[in-house]
């Protein structure tokens, strides 16, 4: 009741509202836990677990009701297939196989044009944790230099509750961030020494709340529904070129709001900890990290963009099915494989697809034509001064944030007719700069840097026998001459 009341006072969705609670009431829950019970020789490590898996199995009752069984499943069948087949070639397919097929058959019933907050979005989160378990599982009895990954994040069998717990970790139950049964195993063991978790949980807790309230002041400037509206359609389109890109902003935050939150609790908790300054004190508690936001904030670049943000996420791709993808040798089928995967998991809607696309495209672009510019020193002085180095900044944030708040439609209104009906507001004016890119662009920009700044010419270095040999060769044509 308390709830619906909120959400009609603050006119927020109710599913929305209950998240940001759940996210929120992980403090008090870890915060006990770490100043009391953790220091409490009695209280094992049984006991955390224990206390671990009944709070997040609460949390997801108070969002989902009685849906929670679906996460129950998901969790009792993975603890079942790591104990069958363990040493076996079949564990990692019949984890995948099973996860993936239950999540796609729950967005196929629950998916709506619109989007939705239920189960599925915690059980996508809890999906890749439990693959990326049996993942490890299964890699524990492999040479890590025959997978050619750096860390081969070996783990025993765990037990029943340990698997529970790992999966209903209360700050991350929700909305994640992903993190592996590895750092949770040394949590548990007290591997991690730091003492600045409330210090630094409690900054992460105050950069998400500005975030958080941030987000909420553009949802007025540019609420979600304005790109439907006909007083959208016959603004002026500079204007419009400016209004996607503070959406599209706007749009970003909400999300990572919600990852600072949650980050927040896991530190607080000591589940992040990393390493220690010896010389200075200060510890690194960026280990669940899901948001690099200096990196994000200033960057120009798509690349950086992707790199900086949905970190753990992206990371879990990378490890599990990039490269496992190494023996097809081509880097972008092995991109465009894990895009095509981010894809599916996020669920069925044309508007994601469209959106990581979109992303292979541009990030595809930026690595051919990166090394233009870096590898010609005539354009690197001439970049380096102040003016021209402001101008390059401006132009280039102008065409980050533009192109990503065009990027970020298809993935915010999810259905075809929506985003289309929309793109043509824009005349489609992102498909036009970013499909051409490698095919037209590209040659465009290499033959300009090539005709503006072109290469000086290195004198050819000349031997001492080849100099003796010209020598020769014209006393030789001179005699010959005398001769005639």
């Amino acid at each position: 009741m308390l709830i619906s009341w909120l959400s009609r006072l603050l006119t927020v969705p109710e599913p929305a509202l209950r998240l940001l609670f759940s996210v929120l009431i992980s403090y008090p829950i870890v915060i006990c836990y770490r100043n009391f019970l953790h220091k409490n020789s009695s209280f094992t490590r049984n006991h955390t677990n224990l206390l671990f898996t009944i709070c997040g199995i609460t949390i997801c009752i108070f969002n989902y009701g009685f849906e929670v069984y679906h996460s129950l499943i998901a969790v009792t069948y993975t603890y079942l297939i790591i104990n069958l087949l363990y040493n076996t070639k079949y564990l990692v397919p019949a984890s995948f196989l099973f996860h993936m097929i239950y999540l796609l058959m729950g967005y196929y019933k629950t998916s709506t044009e619109n989007y939705d907050i239920c189960w599925t979005m915690c059980h996508c989160v809890m999906v890749l944790h439990l693959i990326g378990l049996t993942f490890d599982v299964s890699d524990s009895v492999k040479n890590p230099e025959v997978l050619g990954l750096d860390d081969n994040r070996p783990v025993k069998i765990p037990n029943l509750l340990e698997v529970f717990a790992f999966a209903y970790f209360p700050p991350t139950v929700i909305i994640g961030p992903q993190f592996s049964f590895k750092r949770y195993s040394n949590f548990l063991d007290d591997k991690f020494d730091g003492k600045q978790n409330m210090e630094h949980g409690f900054k992460r807790f105050l950069t998400g709340a500005f975030y958080l309230g941030f987000y909420q002041f553009l949802t007025f400037v540019v609420p979600d529904g304005y790109f439907m509206t006909p007083e959208f359609e016959n603004t002026n389109f500079f204007y419009k070129l400016l209004l996607v890109s503070i959406w599209g902003r706007c749009t970003l935050y909400k999300y990572i709001s919600c990852w600072i939150l949650s980050e927040g609790a896991a530190i607080c908790c000591g589940l992040t900890f990393v390493s220690r300054d010896e010389k200075t004190g200060i510890e690194d508690w960026s280990g669940c990290a899901n948001i690099k936001l200096r990196v994000f904030e200033d960057t120009y670049s798509f690349g950086d963009y992707v790199a900086s943000f949905n970190v753990q996420t992206n990371l879990w791709v990378f490890q599990y099915i990039y490269k496992r993808l190494k023996f097809l040798n081509n880097r972008n089928i092995s991109h465009i494989s894990a895009l095509l995967f981010l894809a599916v998991w996020h669920g069925f809607h044309s508007g994601y697809y469209m959106t990581f696309f979109m992303e292979f495209l541009l990030i595809h672009f930026e690595k051919e034509i990166t090394p233009v510019f870096k590898k010609n020193p005539k354009f690197q002085r001439v970049a380096d001064t102040i003016p021209i180095k402001a101008a390059i900044f401006i132009v280039c944030k102008l065409y980050t944030f533009i192109i990503a708040g065009y990027c970020l439609i298809p993935f915010a209104y999810l259905g075809f007719y929506k985003w289309w009906n929309i793109y043509k507001k824009f005349y489609f004016i992102g498909h036009i700069v970013i499909l051409p890119m490698s095919i037209v662009w590209k040659p465009l920009i290499v033959k300009a840097v090539k005709i503006c700044f072109p290469l000086e010419k290195k004198p050819v270095e000349v031997t001492a026998n080849e100099k003796d040999e010209a020598l020769n060769n014209d006393r030789n044509v001179n005699e010959h001459e005398k001769t005639n």
